[in-house]
Formats: C-alpha cells, structure tokens, sequence
C-alpha cells in the first residue's frame, strides 16, 4: 500500500498513521524544511540541490498506461495512441534526514533537461519513507496522484456533489454521501462487466470513466424498458395497455383517474 497526496497532507499525522500499517507514503515537500542537525545548524532542504549541478541528475522515463500500474492510470486509448503518457524527468535521487521526520528517500526532479537548459531548476521535491524504492517507483507513484483530482472532478461534473441548495449541514452529508454512493455503484457496475468481458472488451470496461459508465447504464436501462414494451406489445391487450401508459405519460387526466 502506498499513499499518496499533495504537500497539504505531509504532516506528522499522515506519517504517524502509515507507519502503524507499514504503508509506505510518497508526498512533496516544502524545500524550506529544515535538515536534521543540532539546534541553529539545521540547513534547509533547498540546500542540498542548490550544490548540485546538471550531471547529478538522471533522466527517467515511463508510461503509466503499461505495466502493473496500467490498471490504476486508466490511460484513454486515445492518449496512449498519442504517446501522451510517456513521462520523462531529470531527478536527483538520494537520502537524508529530516527534522522531526527521520530518514527519508528525497527526489529533486525536473521536466526540463539540466545539460540543455543551462542550469539546475528544481521544479519538485519529493520525500518519501520508501527508501529502498527507485527513483522511476517513486515517481509513478506520485504521478497516479492525479486520479485522486480526476475523482473529485468527476464527482462534482458527473454526479452532481457540489449542486446541493441545502440549508442543514446534515443534509449537505447526506447529499455528498449520496453522490459517493452513486459512483460506488458505477464503480461495482464496472467491475462486474469486467468479469465477463475477455480481450479488448475488458480493456474497455477498465478504461472507461464515471461519464461512460453513467451512458453504459442509461443504455442498459432504455433496452430493458423497449424489451418491456415489446413484451407488452405481443399480449392479447398490449395495445390497449400500450394506449392507457401513454395517455398517463402524456397526462391526460381521464387515463390518469382510470
């Protein structure tokens, strides 16, 4: 298990929790922390690459949409055509100790190459208790953080999270838990077809996101009631019925007192 999160979440809290469970956590880090050292001597983490230069650095590539993280990208065949998700970085990978964190794995990565650029510009810092992990590890991890965005973008778009009109708190839970429900129900929907489909089909069933797995229901949903209809049609009174469910659809009050 690895956790992953943005720089408001590097907190001792976070730390304290993953190490009850033997998680391991990868997470930025502000460069202004300090290093571990006797009180007064205790230099910032930015001045660890501010003596590096460009030949410290090792230029790193992957694709998320391949390997055992292929699954949790949920790369669009059209990104993967595009050769979109290849990631290429050029990082400093070494450890050191933190103050009141310990030994940590620190990556000082950038997306712009040091020996063409001109100079080192660290664009992030990453730590992480997983100082056994290489450097492409830790920064595949990182980079599948984004699905945590994509959720809530999802969530807000797709299911309707943030379009409550509600005065009691109690009632704003409930709604967000309803949307949380809803996209756990897409989410089962999805791995139930999954277990069916074979090849190509469960690639699509993997890839697919909340607003493709919302149509594949509201496709599923119209079938069964044409299949209602024409089952209803072929009765000796379908067309008789067929007339009166129309009539109520159309409101018309009569059919709709009968």
């Amino acid at each position: 298990m690895v956790v992953v999160a943005d720089t408001a979440f590097e907190a001792k809290q976070v730390r304290r929790s993953c190490d009850r469970r033997g998680w391991q956590w990868v997470v930025p880090l502000n460069p202004e922390r300090r290093l571990a050292g006797k009180q007064g001597q205790r230099p910032k983490v930015r001045s660890l690459y501010e003596q590096l230069n460009a030949q410290d650095f090792c230029r790193v590539s992957f694709r998320l949409d391949q390997g055992e993280r292929a699954a949790l990208a949920r790369v669009s065949p059209q990104r993967s055509q595009s050769g979109k998700p290849q990631r290429t970085y050029w990082v400093h990978h070494r450890t050191a100790t933190i103050h009141n964190v310990g030994e940590v794995a620190l990556l000082f990565s950038t997306k712009n190459d040091p020996t063409a650029s001109g100079g080192v510009k660290v664009q992030k810092v990453l730590i992480s208790n997983a100082v056994s992990a290489t450097t492409e590890q830790l920064l595949a991890w990182f980079a599948l953080r984004w699905q945590i965005e994509l959720f809530f973008k999802e969530m807000k778009s797709e299911l309707g999270m943030c379009q409550y009109k509600l005065g009691l708190f109690a009632r704003v839970v409930a709604w967000v838990n309803l949307s949380v429900v809803s996209f756990c129900y897409l989410e089962w929907y999805r791995w139930d077809k999954q277990k069916e489909a074979k090849g190509k089909e469960k690639e699509f069933w993997q890839r697919l996101r909340t607003a493709g797995l919302k149509e594949k229901i509201r496709q599923q949903v119209q079938r069964g009631e044409l299949e209602a209809l024409l089952g209803l049609a072929g009765a000796d009174d379908g067309h008789q019925r067929l007339r009166a469910l129309l009539d109520k659809i159309g409101g018309d009050p009569a059919a709709a007192a009968a």
